[in-house]
């Protein structure tokens, strides 16, 4: 299975975390990208667990009301998978054609992965030249496990979908990022930057209830990624622990009255928050020093979350963004009456975003 081609138009993007299932159909006109249909359906607590699905009708379940509340037409789905059921690698391979590239890859694939390849689908895509050597190219080589796809795809098809595509998590933060017009496509490969200021390098951090997905880019040239286990499901426990709530009351605290809560509370996760971005750019910076990240952009649920541009530009000493898809995604009055209402929580709908734009791959 090619994990990145769709096929042919019309897809829905369907981003299952730990929290919810988030759907997005988006289509294409002269002016650029409509929405066509969007749904957040809330699951509850220990449904989803590290990407490891524990109450499966419960999520299939999900999927019908997101398609139903999105009034999506298409029944093709693109899915997002990151963590440990993905891996992903940036290497350096020799020019040759698709075809030789393509059996080279298999035998790269052995020296990086610690599976049989028989147990994993195997994809990769060239970036292009190598910055350093124009003679090599940087190819991003990724492998998923093929159970988890095949569940997947039997999970689509019980909720009457098809699956179509099969992306990775931070790769579809590049995705938006570009529409949105937030990075430069400006080319860096061919340019000297030895007495001038570096180009930006962005890192892009979509921080969910459990994951937090991350990607650097320079300019538009996807450097680094990496995906672990931390979200805002810390900060809900550390409420649930301080005032003595069950777990669904304290997400709920931390929703609706957020300005309410201890004021160390909050510092104290925007602190461990900080670190847990730290950490990620101190591996991208052990290879790529001579592009230090200048900006940070987040989205995803603790996107969302007040304050959170300043903790953590005071933390990290970056500039540090909310990506907001719309209204650069324009809103149909037809489709969403209460567009502002939508544009609040466009940076937790980056993910299906972007794999609904895979529709119109070319």
């Amino acid at each position: 299975m090619r994990l990145f081609h769709t096929g042919k138009e019309g897809l829905v993007g369907l981003d299952i975390g730990a929290s919810s299932v988030k759907l997005v159909e988006l289509q294409r006109g002269r002016s650029g990208y409509r929405l066509r249909g969007s749904a957040i359906v809330p699951l509850p607590q220990g449904t989803v667990i590290e990407n490891a699905i524990h109450d499966r009708q419960g999520v299939v379940s999900a999927i019908g009301v997101a398609m139903e509340q999105a009034g999506a037409r298409s029944k093709r789905a693109a899915i997002a998978i990151s963590g440990n059921a993905v891996i992903v690698k940036m290497i350096l391979m020799p020019r040759m054609n698709e075809l030789d590239l393509e059996e080279q890859i298999a035998y790269e694939a052995e020296q990086y992965v610690p599976f049989d390849l028989d147990e994993l689908y195997l994809d990769f895509h060239v970036l292009g030249p190598s910055r350093k050597d124009p003679e090599q190219l940087e190819t991003v080589v990724v492998a998923c496990k093929r159970d988890v796809v095949d569940d997947y795809r039997s999970l689509l098809e019980e909720a009457g979908l098809e699956l179509a595509c099969v992306d990775c998590s931070v790769f579809t933060l590049n995705n938006v990022a570009g529409v949105v017009g937030e990075v430069s496509s400006e080319d860096i490969y061919h340019q000297d930057w030895s007495n001038r200021h570096a180009p930006q390098t962005t890192a892009l951090a979509n921080i969910g209830a459990s994951l937090i997905n991350m990607t650097v880019l320079i300019r538009d040239r996807l450097t680094f990624v990496r995906d672990h286990f931390y979200g805002g499901n810390q900060l809900t426990e550390a409420i649930q622990k301080h005032y003595g709530l069950s777990f669904e009351q304290a997400e709920r605290m931390k929703l609706d009255r957020f300005s309410e809560l201890d004021a160390g509370l909050v510092a104290g996760y925007f602190d461990d928050l900080a670190s847990e971005l730290m950490r990620s750019l101190e591996f991208y910076s052990a290879y790529h020093s001579k592009f230090p990240v200048e900006r940070l952009l987040l989205s995803g649920g603790v996107a969302l979350m007040p304050g959170i541009t300043d903790a953590l530009a005071e933390r990290t000493g970056m500039q540090v963004d909310v990506i907001h898809p719309f209204p650069t995604i324009a809103i149909p009055p037809h489709i969403v009456p209460d567009a502002q209402a939508l544009m609040q929580v466009g940076p937790r709908l980056v993910v299906p975003i972007g794999l609904a734009l895979r529709a119109f791959d070319p």
